[in-house]
């Protein structure tokens, strides 16, 4: 609670900061909302957090971002306009026990409605969705009918692909690697938590498994914020498909060998694994529903640089290796050389050889 200032806001650096942040503050109250079922949250921080979210409200509906966060990753998208707005109205919706003026709500339910008819951000229809179904509205049904006709299917999954402003693209070079953007993780992650909370089963699978697709090789995602809310919406979404009883049998036929797992609700481990550097071939028959997960094991392979010239101050390089019959499938790591790193230019010039070490020597 050092992050708690005296306004009952939350700011990076509590006091110490000339304002409270808007973002921050609906975060520790949708967090605190959450965790109240598993452990003591004294509901005074609810509620003075609340009235500060609700005080910073306009009469339009829309509320001011106050305050800052240094990280943007953090924030993930919802950093401003109507993402704020919405991430704001989720808060409320998850704490509203503690909402002593529901009028703040419903203006803020009105201005997402009218906005959602001209809203064109692909992450900003998507959050706001999400905020407008778990707040009660009816809107977000024609909010993911626009959603769907602009979804990207393929490979039996679904996402989406948003445009990102020029402004907040960033200018420097990034190793490439196989997952999609933050903004994209947190689109879909949004439109599953709200198909989750609708029940719809078959919408969410291609979405929950184009979210399983890209996560990396710890599980999580590129930023703090997308990997909370696609975590969130996984596992809500496993709550659904797994609400009910399963008797699964699954033939396994890798490397040579047949293996046959049983999954039922009734068993306590619901993990089954196997290790194969071969094709797999797996064969499901029973009720209920499940995941297949193909794993892999990296591979270190050790490279020898030869220096072809002299360099002082050397940066690093990066090296990236490809597999030949799957070219997506490839990493770039970063190598550099500590003595070129840290010798000045003329210490690996030979005495006389160059002007510039002349003058170092002689002068």
């Amino acid at each position: 609670m050092r992050y708690q200032r005296n306004d009952y806001s939350f700011s990076a650096f509590g006091d110490r900061d000339s304002s409270g942040s808007q973002w921050l503050t609906a975060y520790v109250v949708r967090t605190f909302s959450e965790a109240r079922q598993y452990i003591y949250v004294d509901e005074k921080i609810l509620e003075y957090a609340v009235n500060y979210l609700i005080n910073n409200q306009n009469e339009d509906g829309t509320f001011n971002e106050s305050g800052r966060v240094f990280s943007k990753a953090l924030k993930g998208s919802s950093f401003d306009g109507n993402g704020l707005n919405a991430f704001t109205l989720i808060a409320l919706s998850e704490a509203q026990q503690f909402v002593n003026n529901l009028n703040s709500m419903n203006k803020s339910i009105h201005q997402l409605e009218t906005a959602s008819e001209t809203m064109t951000n692909i992450y900003n229809l998507a959050i706001t969705a999400y905020a407008l179904y778990v707040a009660g509205s009816t809107k977000s049904s024609t909010i993911l009918q626009k959603l769907e006709s602009i979804q990207i299917t393929k490979d039996g999954m679904v996402y989406w692909e948003v445009v990102i402003e020029a402004d907040r693209v960033q200018y420097y070079w990034n190793p490439p690697h196989k997952q999609s953007s933050p903004v994209n993780i947190e689109t879909a992650a949004y439109i599953l938590l709200t198909y989750s909370k609708m029940g719809e089963k078959e919408k969410g699978i291609p979405i929950m498994k184009w979210l399983l697709s890209q996560q990396n090789s710890n599980g999580g995602y590129s930023s703090t914020q997308d990997t909370v809310v696609a975590f969130q919406a996984l596992s809500q979404f496993a709550c659904l498909l797994h609400g009910g009883s399963y008797d699964i049998t699954l033939n396994v036929f890798a490397c040579r060998q047949n293996k046959t797992w049983n999954l039922s609700s009734s068993e306590e481990s619901k993990w089954k694994t196997c290790e194969t550097t071969d094709s797999i071939d797996i064969e499901a028959s029973g009720t209920g529903s499940g995941i297949v997960m193909v794993g892999n094991t990296p591979m270190c392979l050790k490279l020898r640089l030869v220096k072809g010239e002299v360099v002082g101050k050397v940066k690093p390089g990066f090296v990236t290796i490809t597999d030949y019959y799957n070219p997506e499938n490839s990493v770039t790591v970063s190598y550099k050389s500590s003595i070129g790193e840290n010798a000045p230019v003329c210490a690996l010039c030979p005495q006389g050889v160059c002007g510039e070490c002349k003058v170092a020597y002689h002068g």
